[in-house]
């Protein structure tokens, strides 16, 4: 992982979950209405059936969160999106 995204927000946004350890993600929930999603899965940020999980996870909390109002995705590898 990117040491930019290695550590899971700490600014107090969101529910406990959006604060877990992600494998495949950095997760960086700036203020209660707008979260970053990073996609870090070196070296070509493969899927796998950990990132699909991963993103099921996060879909839902972002489903399920009313305070949030944007979600912008990138990836850590600038050659790279989602391979």
């Amino acid at each position: 992982m990117s040491t930019a995204y290695a550590s899971p927000s700490n600014n107090g946004h969101g529910s406990d979950a959006w604060h877990r350890s992600w494998t495949h993600f950095g997760v960086d929930r700036r203020s209660p209405g707008y979260c970053r999603v990073t996609f870090d899965h070196p070296p070509i940020n493969t899927i796998t059936a950990t990132t699909v999980t991963e993103f099921a996870e996060l879909i839902g909390l972002i489903e399920e969160d009313p305070d949030l109002n944007v979600v912008v995705f990138g990836s850590a590898n600038p050659d790279f999106y989602m391979a």
